[in-house]
């Protein structure tokens, strides 16, 4: 039979001495953990705001092609300026990240095995004389 290897709660008795505070101790650390997990999943990355110089970037295309995605209709975009009826400068537009999902769930392409192009043979044109000597 080996040594037994001490767990952590063998080290936190170790340090005060006491097993009443060592679990203490332990509930308060269990707890602050917990309440990390808790404010994460509250806060989920689907409210998260980008920019179009975020989206852009993350995509790797160019701020035009995202502007143009969101004047198509393409891409779900919330436009900050105001508005006076006029069509200005290109908006202060966010895009929620859920929003971009959608956009990038939409362009998606999956190729099902079968449905793969087949390559057509290249058609030769019949010889004709070359009646300019080329």
């Amino acid at each position: 039979m080996g040594v037994k290897q001490p767990d952590n709660l063998d080290l936190l008795i170790e340090q005060d001495g006491s097993f009443h505070s060592a679990v203490e101790r332990l509930c308060a650390a269990m707890e602050q953990r917990f309440r990390q997990i808790i404010v994460k999943e509250s806060t989920p990355a689907d409210h998260e705001w980008l920019t179009v110089e975020d989206v852009a970037q993350e995509l790797k295309v160019s701020q035009s092609i995202v502007y143009r995605w969101i004047e198509t209709g393409n891409l779900r975009a919330v436009d900050l300026r105001e508005s006076n009826g006029r069509r200005g400068q290109r908006g202060f537009y966010r895009i929620r990240r859920s929003m971009l999902d959608e956009f990038l769930a939409s362009r998606e392409t999956q190729s099902s095995p079968g449905t793969e192009q087949k390559v057509r043979p290249v058609k030769r044109l019949p010889k004709m004389k070359n009646y300019l000597k080329l």
